[in-house]
């Protein structure tokens, strides 16, 4: 099975029991659904946004038009800004990447720096004895 199509179980039982190997999955896994999350926030409020922008204008007691321009503008910041963030998450963190980190740990043994000082807590697997980098 290619590599794509691997889930979060595929790669948790390629990282063969090692506390530290299955906190970076997690933490991959984390920021892929993070960046799903976000796209679906933005996908949902591109379709909202014009039907409360109509109905709020409709409802408004002053002259629409002095208003409009400045929501419009906030909305557009934030969605930009959440596809921004989600775009840069799916890009930041592919399966290829975690694949190539699990299989540098099984040749030397180490796992980039990078990767181990975002670890939080939560990524480590219930009962693990082992704790985050600089906590």
């Amino acid at each position: 099975m290619p590599f794509k199509h691997f889930t979060h179980q595929d790669f948790i039982d390629l990282a063969e029991e090692n506390d530290t190997l299955m906190a970076v999955v997690n933490f991959f896994f984390r920021k892929r659904n993070e960046a799903k999350t976000g796209y679906y926030i933005a996908g949902g409020s591109y379709f909202l946004m014009p039907i409360l922008l109509t109905g709020t204008a409709l409802t408004s007691q002053s002259d629409p038009n002095e208003f409009l321009p400045a929501v419009i503008s906030v909305y557009s910041t934030a969605f930009l800004g959440v596809l921004t963030f989600s775009t840069v998450n799916t890009i930041r963190y592919p399966k290829r990447e975690l694949l190539q980190v699990i299989k540098d740990y099984r040749l030397n043994g180490k796992i980039l720096e990078k990767y181990l000082g975002r670890l939080k807590s939560k990524d480590f697997p219930p009962g693990s004895l082992t704790k985050p980098i600089g906590q």
